[in-house]
């Protein structure tokens, strides 16, 4: 859900979890995230505009309403509630996972070839116990997960934790930190997942101020009543169709969107289900649902009226 998190300047209040991380968060992975908004704004924008029919421009005044995106530090307090849970012991092994199977992999390779090594080097035998010593210690090390317990815990976290949509604002925050943190749970691109996140974001953004042909938007007040499994399945299910289309061209954001999905809760994932007999409903039919729940404040606060609206739209679109 949208949700104005206490942010001051450019970033989230301090925590635990920040401290024991700040070993291991890389000014190059700001930097990616960074470069990854830039590229992906306004393509993402563009393609938001197409799906929904939605402009951040009022056609009678001329005032176009441009919902800036911040890049901001820090962890948000629903996220932060499940890692201050989390020992410095935990974090070692997610941002090193991949680099010490890489060791191990190598270690591997000195093990099994040992023969060879020693017939061209023969002074390497006086280390092969210590080479076996170091892959099984890397294998005792890697049996500890702490992946699984973040994916578990974000599955019960019902609003946005990798970037916020402020309502108020209206503004767009990309939060660095937990997407550089998720990137290495999931095992995924860090620009890939920055952009799943600033498309869902950004969708927010447009559903609420876009306005529709007849220039009306989302009411803020209505908006911020909204059903959570109206607002976040609205943002999901475009986010899910615009990911496929930059797949084509930017391969890799659609496993980003995929695993980042099989993290998180139901009012993320359910939307999978608004289905027309078998099939998946079509995004004319989306938006004329969405419409109607913008412009009926009886329908804000009832998700089973809003999936309802979804087949009395496929009715009318067949009439």
């Amino acid at each position: 859900m949208p949700e104005q998190y206490a942010a001051e300047g450019s970033r989230l209040e301090h925590s635990l979890s920040e401290s024991m991380l700040e070993p291991y968060l890389r000014k190059a992975d700001k930097e990616r995230v960074t470069n990854a908004v830039k590229q992906s704004n306004q393509t993402l924008r563009s393609e938001i505009r197409s799906i929904t029919g939605l402009s951040l421009s009022d056609s009678v005044s001329g005032i176009t309403n441009q919902i800036p995106v911040r890049i901001i530090d820090g962890l948000p307090s629903a996220l932060t509630q499940t890692t201050d849970q989390l020992s410095e012991w935990h974090w070692f092994l997610l941002f090193n996972r991949l680099l010490l199977s890489s060791a191990r992999n190598g270690l591997d390779v000195l093990i099994t070839q040992q023969e060879l090594i020693q017939r061209y080097s023969p002074s390497s035998i006086q280390e092969s116990a210590s080479v076996v010593r170091s892959r099984d210690l890397i294998d005792e090390i890697l049996k500890n997960e702490v992946e699984q317990k973040i994916i578990d815990a974000a599955k019960g976290i019902n609003t946005d934790i990798l970037g916020c949509y402020w309502i108020g604002k209206p503004e767009v925050n990309i939060f660095w930190m937990p997407i550089a943190i998720f990137s290495r749970v999931l095992g995924q691109d860090i620009a890939d997942l920055t952009r799943v996140v600033l498309c869902h974001e950004l969708v927010h953004a447009y559903t609420h101020c876009g306005r529709d042909i007849d220039g009306v938007s989302w009411h803020t007040s209505e908006f911020a009543q909204c059903d959570i499994m109206i607002v976040e399945g609205l943002a999901q299910y475009y986010t899910d169709l615009i990911i496929g289309k930059l797949d084509a061209k930017i391969g890799g954001v659609r496993s980003a969107f995929q695993a980042l999905k099989s993290a998180q809760s139901a009012a993320y994932t359910d939307y999978s289900n608004w289905k027309i007999g078998n099939n998946s409903v079509s995004p004319e039919v989306v938006r004329l649902a969405m419409l109607e729940t913008r412009n009926n404040s009886d329908l804000v606060g009832n998700y089973e009226l809003f999936k309802a609206g979804l087949e009395g739209a496929h009715n009318h679109i067949k009439s």
